[in-house]
């Protein structure tokens, strides 16, 4: 958790198995709330990353790769 000297908001970065680090805004001010948002944002991407998931949306490949398959 950190937050950038120019703004109120707490940001976060977490990496994920394939050791990229993202980073995000919690758009939160209080750090008790943007704790929760990091959280569950964390345990999304985790998610995600089990089901083989891009970490935010789908991707490209994976949109094609459905359509080929349909």
């Amino acid at each position: 958790m950190f937050r950038r000297p120019d703004s109120p908001l707490w940001q976060f970065r977490y990496s994920i198995k394939n050791g990229r680090w993202h980073r995000q805004s919690t758009k939160k001010a209080s750090l008790e709330l943007a704790v929760e948002v990091a959280c569950e944002a964390y345990d999304l991407a985790r998610f995600r990353q089990r089901l083989g998931l891009a970490h935010n949306a789908h991707s490209f490949a994976q949109i094609a790769a459905v359509t080929l398959e349909e």
